[in-house]
C-alpha cells in the first residue's frame, strides 16, 4: 500500500501557498518599467508583469505538478495563481489542488485547495501553442456570489479567494480602471482585453465555454456575448480574434445552480498596449439571462 504522507504534506503546502499567493508570488511582478516594444509583431508592454516572471512562477509549481500549464493575474484582486490543465475532463480538477490531491467531499472548510483549471477540450500545438479559439478557465467561488439584487465585493478581500473576486468586474469602475486580464503559458504571453461581464446561464443552446465553436458558431457567440454584457466595452471583437473565459457560479439570480459570471476578454492585437484606457458605459439594451 502506498503511503498518503506525500500526499498529505503536498495537501498542507498547497494550503499555505494558496491562502497568501500576495505574499508568495504577486511581489516579484512588481518590476521597473522596461522600455515598450517598438515591434508591430506584439503587443506593446507597459513592463509591470514581465513574461519572464510568469514562466518561473509556472516551473516552480510545475516542478510539483506538471499539469500546472499556466498563470494568471487580474490585478487590484488576489487572483494571482497557477492554472492546470488535464485531459481527463473538466470534472477532475474540480475537487483536486494543484498537486491533483483529490477531495471527493468538497466542503467550504477545504474548497480553498481547489484548483482553478482550463477546459478539458483546450487544443494545444505540438510546441504547447493554445491553438483554441476560445481559452476557458474555471474557478470555484464559495464566498462572494451575491444574493439577488445585492452587489457583490469588489477588489482585494482576502475571505474572497480562487474566483471569489472575479466579481469585481459587476462595478463599473473596477471595470474601467481594469481593462486588463494576463494569462500566459510557458511559450504563450496573454495580455487580454475585457470586452464582455455578464451572468449568464449553463445551456446547451448557450456555449460560452466552448473552447473549439466553428467560425459561424465562434461569430455569433462574440455577438451574444457584447449583447450580454452589463456593460459596453470600447473594444472591437472580430472572429479572428482570440479570447480569454474566465467562468465561476453564482447565486444572483436565486438558488438556481445554472448561474455563471463571467469575464470575456480578448487577445491584445499587435501594436496595442496594456497601459490603453478603455472607455465602459452601462448596456441599456443587455440581453438578460435565460433562466
Amino acid at each position: 500500500m502506498k503511503s498518503r504522507a506525500p500526499k498529505i504534506a503536498a495537501a498542507a503546502l498547497a494550503l499555505a501557498m494558496l491562502t497568501t499567493p500576495l505574499l508568495t508570488d504577486l511581489a516579484p511582478f512588481f518590476t521597473l518599467p522596461v522600455k515598450a516594444s517598438t515591434s508591430d509583431a506584439r503587443p506593446v508592454r507597459s513592463g509591470i508583469y514581465t513574461f519572464n516572471r510568469f514562466r518561473n512562477s509556472i516551473n516552480k509549481y510545475k516542478a510539483i505538478n506538471d499539469d500546472v500549464t499556466g498563470w494568471l493575474i487580474v490585478p487590484n484582486t488576489n487572483m494571482v495563481m497557477p492554472i492546470v490543465y488535464s485531459d481527463k475532463g473538466n470534472t477532475y480538477y474540480e475537487h483536486r489542488d494543484i498537486y491533483g490531491v483529490d477531495y471527493p467531499n468538497t466542503t467550504f472548510q477545504n474548497f480553498r485547495n481547489t484548483a482553478t483549471y482550463l477546459d478539458a477540450r483546450t487544443r494545444w500545438s505540438e510546441d504547447g501553442w493554445i491553438t483554441s479559439r476560445n481559452t476557458v478557465l474555471y474557478g470555484h467561488n464559495w464566498t462572494n456570489l451575491g444574493a439577488a439584487g445585492k452587489a457583490t465585493d469588489k477588489g482585494i478581500n482576502n475571505s474572497h479567494i480562487m474566483f471569489g473576486q472575479l466579481k469585481s468586474y459587476e462595478h463599473i469602475d473596477f471595470a474601467a480602471e481594469n481593462p486588463h486580464i494576463y494569462f500566459s503559458t510557458l511559450v504563450q504571453e496573454g495580455i487580454w482585453r475585457v470586452f464582455s461581464v455578464a451572468y449568464v446561464e449553463v445551456s446547451p443552446s448557450f456555449n460560452y465555454n466552448s473552447p473549439n465553436p466553428t467560425r459561424n458558431s465562434y461569430a455569433w457567440l462574440l455577438g451574444e456575448l457584447q449583447q450580454r454584457s452589463l456593460f459596453k466595452f470600447d473594444v472591437d471583437v472580430q472572429p479572428t480574434d482570440k479570447i480569454l473565459t474566465l467562468t465561476t457560479c453564482t447565486r444572483r439570480y436565486g438558488v438556481g445552480a445554472n448561474q455563471r459570471f463571467i469575464v470575456v476578454a480578448r487577445q491584445l492585437r499587435p501594436g496595442e498596449s496594456e497601459t490603453d484606457k478603455v472607455a465602459v458605459a452601462v448596456n441599456e439594451n443587455m440581453k438578460k439571462p435565460q433562466f
